[in-house]
Formats: C-alpha cells, sequence, structure tokens
C-alpha cells in the first residue's frame, strides 16, 4: 500500500501510540558522498532539505563541501535499494547562487495496511519505513547561507556571514557566529551562542540566548531567556515567560500571557504584559523606564544612588515604595516622587495587583 508522506506521519503516530507496541530498528542501508566545488563570483548558498539534519560550519580550503549522508530504514534491503534510486542530492550554480536541494520519493510504501493498527496479528507485523538525508556544508567565507528543511534540526559554528533558516519541524543550534542570524520556525526550539545579532520568530518553542548582539525575538507561545545580551533587546511572547539576566543597551518586552523576570535593565526599559507578572532590577545609565500590567503584581528594584523621578499608580492593588524620596503626590492608589537627586522618568501602572519599589547594592 502507498501512503502521503503527511498520511504516513498520522500511521506512525497512531501505531507508536499502540498499547503493547515493541519498538523495532528495521534493516538500515546508508551511503556517504561528498562534492567539493568552486563558488567564487556566486552571491549565496541555498540549502532545501525537507528531512534529516543539517549543519553547516566553515570550510577551511576555500571551497564549498557538500557531504551527503543518505539513511534507509526498510523492511529489507532490496526495498531500501529500490528507494535509493528515487532519493539524490542535486547542487549546482542557481541564479547566481549556489543551490543544494535533496529530492526524496514522493511516496514511500509500508509493509502494513490501515486495518493492520486495528488488529493484535497486524501490529506484531508493523514496519514503520523512514529515508533521511543528513547534510553537512563546509562553507568558504564571503558566502551567505540560506537553509530550508520541513522536519530537520538545523546546526551552524563559526560562520562569519549572514546566516537564514526557515524550519518547520525542528531545533536550531546556532553558536560563534559573527554575522546576523534569521530564524524562522513554526514548531522547535532555537538556541543561540556568541551571535553578533538575531531576528527569531517560532511559533511554538523555547528560545534560549546566551551572549547576542541586537536580538529582535518573538514566540506565539514559549518561553524566552536571554544572558549576556551585548546591545539592545525586544522581545514578545503572546503565551511564556521571558527571563534576562542583563539588558545593558535597552530592552523592549511584552508578553501576553506570562512573566517578565529582569534581573538587570539600563538605557530605555519597557516592559508589558497583559497577566503576569513583572520583576526588574533597573541600574545606570537609565534613560527612562515604562512597567505597566493589566493583571498582576510589579516589583522594580533601583541600584544604590540611581536617581529618578517615579511616577507609580494602581487601580486595584497597594502601593509599596522603600526607597529614599521626596513626596509631590501620594494617594491610595498613586505616588509621584523625587528618588534621590531626581533624574530619568520610571512610570510604573497596573490595573489589578501590587506596586513594589525598593532599592539594592550596586
Amino acid at each position: 500500500m502507498r501512503f502521503h508522506p503527511i498520511a504516513l506521519a498520522v500511521l506512525v503516530a497512531a501505531a507508536t501510540a499502540l498499547p503493547g507496541r515493541a519498538s523495532s530498528v528495521p534493516p538500515t542501508l546508508a551511503d556517504r558522498s561528498e562534492k567539493v566545488a568552486e563558488v567564487h563570483g556566486l552571491a549565496g548558498l541555498d540549502v532545501n532539505n525537507a528531512r534529516g539534519r543539517v549543519a553547516v560550519q566553515p570550510s577551511t580550503d576555500g571551497r564549498l563541501h557538500v557531504i551527503a549522508t543518505r539513511i534507509f530504514r526498510m523492511g529489507d534491503a532490496a526495498t531500501a535499494r529500490r528507494y535509493a534510486e528515487q532519493t539524490s542530492v542535486q547542487s549546482g550554480p542557481r541564479n547566481g547562487r549556489y543551490a543544494v536541494d535533496v529530492r526524496y520519493p514522493r511516496r514511500i510504501e509500508t509493509g502494513f495496511s490501515f486495518f493492520d493498527l486495528f488488529s493484535e496479528r497486524g501490529r506484531r507485523r508493523l514496519d514503520v519505513p523512514s529515508i533521511e538525508v543528513l547534510l553537512e556544508l563546509q562553507v568558504p567565507p564571503g558566502l551567505p547561507v540560506r537553509v530550508t528543511t520541513s522536519s530537520g534540526d538545523v546546526q551552524a559554528v563559526s560562520l562569519c556571514d549572514p546566516l537564514a533558516v526557515t524550519v518547520s519541524s525542528g531545533d536550531v543550534t546556532l553558536s560563534a557566529l559573527r554575522a546576523a542570524a534569521s530564524v524562522q520556525s513554526v514548531s522547535g526550539d532555537v538556541a543561540l551562542a556568541q551571535v553578533a545579532g538575531a531576528r527569531v520568530r517560532t511559533t511554538s518553542g523555547d528560545v534560549s540566548v546566551n551572549g547576542v548582539g541586537a536580538l529582535d525575538c518573538v514566540t506565539v507561545s514559549g518561553d524566552i531567556e536571554v544572558k549576556g545580551a551585548r546591545d539592545s533587546l525586544v522581545l514578545g511572547s503572546q503565551s511564556g515567560d521571558l527571563t534576562v539576566t542583563d539588558a545593558p543597551a535597552g530592552l523592549r518586552a511584552r508578553s501576553t500571557s506570562g512573566e517578565l523576570d529582569v534581573r538587570g535593565a539600563c538605557g530605555r526599559v519597557w516592559l508589558e504584559t497583559a497577566s503576569g507578572e513583572i520583576r526588574t532590577r533597573l541600574r545606570a545609565p537609565l534613560r527612562s523606564a515604562d512597567l505597566a500590567s493589566i493583571s498582576g503584581e510589579i516589583s522594580a528594584e533601583l541600584v544604590s544612588g540611581l536617581g529618578a523621578q517615579l511616577t507609580a499608580s494602581t487601580t486595584s492593588g497597594d502601593i509599596d515604595c522603600n526607597v529614599p524620596m521626596t513626596v509631590a503626590r501620594h494617594e491610595r492608589n498613586r505616588l509621584e516622587a523625587r528618588i534621590g537627586p531626581g533624574g530619568p522618568t520610571i512610570h510604573i501602572s497596573t490595573v489589578s495587583g501590587n506596586l513594589t519599589v525598593t532599592s539594592g547594592g550596586k
């Protein structure tokens, strides 16, 4: 029986979820090939691999190396060889760029039918075939890279030119990039380490960053954690927590439903959440700070010696300000005061929640 790849994926998921279904590894046929190309004068590299890991790293000889490992997990060697004839890696110049495309069979035969899922005898003989091609690309300097994959992880390390990654389902891991990176992911986690700058968009997945220049990162459903930022940050999540160790050059962050935990920020700071708590520590040089929550508490710690003009308001909640200040206006739901010698403005507001302002160490 033949199935479209999407239908096959549904059957595979159903088969693996069946009670009493023991996992088995079908016979595997694998081979490896390498192609070396001169790419002088080309504008970039385009890689398209529907499924299978893509790894990108620098070339040591100034040429492009395309290394492909094809893996066939089938019920028998003859079937694997037949599908090997239908699976190819095609590469060459195209429209001023170098293109690498992996071609997979349009359909895959299975060793079972849909009705085998509902019989004990059928389940015992289930063989789930799979084909994947792993790509390793060694890229010379001066060649920007674009990678597209439907179902596969992407890894890149030590590149000096821009990188763009588009993934439907798979994790993305990028490290030691000296140029800006762009990541578009539907479902999968994104991990960045020591990246010059990045723009990240993900629908469902967590984002972790350790060392980055300017960062623009938005996820629909997932947490964002940033450490070691060196430039401005723009962060957003509809459903997820945002955690920032330090924002030395300004921060703009918003979560529809989630907490904001900013352990150090200066420059222009703008934090907003519709439903969730905000915790932040503000330090010099601060230009301004706006903290707002519709439903949630806000806690702001000011480093010792930081002067500011404070305005705090809440519709339903208490205001607790434990810093040296000169009060200009104080009502139950509103406080206006000069902290220390004065300075940049700090606006804190919540519709439903308590506000707390404290002072801490350096």
